[in-house]
């Protein structure tokens, strides 16, 4: 069991998960994962714990930012160089909504998992072309999508319905 505040009311609540899954956590816990880029690019940027809970098993920490204002959604990975292999952004909107997003000004093939309100994933666009400008849709609404490095959900075997928790 993992103790962890209730985005909804600020209070505790307790989430049972696997073995496997609580390892991941602590261990994540204690990763200090470099900035893989210059300070000023994601200064504004603060950084979450995710756990994505795969159906075939295992689990995945990512130490991801996290943009949740008009500002840092809009800014997102752009000009970023590259991630680390546990790192993403996490966008997060209040209410859910069918969300769009492009590639522009974004240098790294990305996959984008786009997770509903009961956190589960309700899609997944995989290795979409940095400097796009074609509009990537959830076709559903949603209330937060999960950019993580190109491959990252076909090499974890993340798929449509599995758990995003933060």
């Amino acid at each position: 069991m993992v103790l962890g505040p209730n985005p909804r009311n600020g209070k505790q609540r307790a989430k049972l998960v696997g073995p496997a899954c609580l390892l991941l956590i602590f261990a994540g816990l204690f990763f200090d994962a470099k900035a893989a880029e210059p300070a000023h690019l994601l200064r504004d940027f603060g950084r979450v714990g995710v756990l994505i809970e795969t159906s075939n098993g295992p689990c995945v920490f990512i130490d991801a930012y996290v943009a949740t204002d008009g500002a840092t959604r809009a800014q997102g990975l752009m000009y970023i160089e590259s991630l680390g292999e546990f790192e993403g952004m996490l966008f997060i909107h209040r209410r859910p909504a069918e969300i769009s997003m492009w590639m522009k000004n974004t240098l790294i093939a990305l996959d984008m998992l786009f997770v509903r309100d009961d956190q589960t994933i309700a899609r997944i666009v995989t290795d979409t072309v940095p400097l796009s400008t074609d509009i990537i849709s959830s076709r559903e609404a949603v209330t937060a999508v999960l950019e993580l490095n190109a491959g990252s959900a076909q090499r974890w075997g993340i798929q449509i319905g599995d758990r995003v928790q933060r």
